[in-house]
């Protein structure tokens, strides 16, 4: 699309949704071309969606770093699990806040995937998830 020309009630055809044909980068202008200068008044919601979904592409690369790095959490709990049951003589009280570290973060990385992919796939984020993530 190249253009659109809004007929004189001012709306858009089609419930104004304008499907691209080429993948890209796309800006939005606006102009008013009406010869007294009238106001314009624009109402109404732009979504944006890129082949890979609805996540803003600054935030695409994210996504798939959150899930490598609550990938290493997991592996990093069950190796030093593992590593404090094959040791559990030696125990030091230490040891249970740095199992208690390990497990918040993955807790919290777990929770920016969940709403990084939901937001992919809905299109809006999940402000339990965020919120959550958050605290």
């Amino acid at each position: 699309v190249d253009h659109i020309v809004v007929d004189s009630s001012g709306k858009l055809k089609d419930g104004g949704k304008l499907e691209a044909i080429m993948s890209g980068k796309y800006i939005l202008a606006i102009s008013n071309c009406n010869n007294e200068g009238q106001d314009v008044r624009i109402e109404g919601d732009c979504i944006w969606k890129s082949a890979g979904g609805y996540l803003p592409g600054n935030l695409f690369s994210e996504m798939y770093f959150f899930i490598s790095l609550a990938a290493a959490y997991i592996i990093l709990a069950v190796a030093f699990g593992i590593k404090m049951k094959m040791h559990q003589d030696a125990y030091i009280p230490i040891q249970k806040w740095i199992v208690t570290t390990i497990l918040l973060g993955l807790l919290e990385i777990t929770f920016r995937v969940v709403n990084y992919n939901y937001w992919n796939k809905v299109g809006i984020a999940s402000p339990m998830a965020l919120y959550t993530a958050i605290f």
